[in-house]
């Protein structure tokens, strides 16, 4: 996390990352600072950019546009989600959430969206632990698909993430 939040510059374990001032809670997050594609954690599991290809009809384009369009709006979104948390506001949280993991499900951000996904399973059945813990993850995983957002558009608009055909 310290390598998506700082960037390359980030040490060792130990070493507190350069620049690297600690984010209230609520506070609306700024973009990660761009990291190398293969850096990543399961980079191709936070954000796949041939999937992105198949559900954008092959258009790389439109694809980048879609993904910049909601990194720009998910940070905002997660704001919403939290302060409809902190107010106890069920059906507002039941909203945002469900507005928020489409967009993740549609732009195959299977990972966020499954985040995103306990929330609304909490709010639907009291189930998954508590929701605190349940919104560090989605927070969490939002870093993540935010830190490769911009290697994935780079590639859909390269053209180097061309699925292979199917048989």
């Amino acid at each position: 996390l310290q390598r998506l939040i700082a960037g390359e510059h980030a040490g060792h374990e130990d070493e507190p990352a350069p620049d690297a001032a600690p984010v209230a809670a609520g506070a609306a997050a700024e973009p990660v600072a761009e990291t190398p594609l293969g850096d990543a954690p399961d980079a191709e599991d936070i954000l796949d950019p041939v999937e992105v290809l198949l559900r954008c009809n092959h258009n790389g384009d439109l694809g980048a546009r879609m993904l910049q369009l909601f990194a720009e709006s998910l940070p905002t979104e997660l704001e919403a989600l939290e302060a409809a948390a902190a107010a106890n506001d069920t059906d507002a949280m039941a909203r945002i959430a469900h507005k928020m993991r489409g967009a993740a499900a549609t732009l195959a951000a299977v990972r966020l969206a499954g985040s995103i996904s306990g929330v609304e399973l909490f709010l639907k059945y009291g189930d998954g632990g508590p929701l605190s813990e349940l919104l560090a993850d989605v927070r969490h995983e939002s870093a993540l698909f935010l830190g490769v957002v911009p290697q994935i558009v780079r590639r859909l608009t390269d053209g180097a993430a061309q699925p292979e055909p199917r048989r």
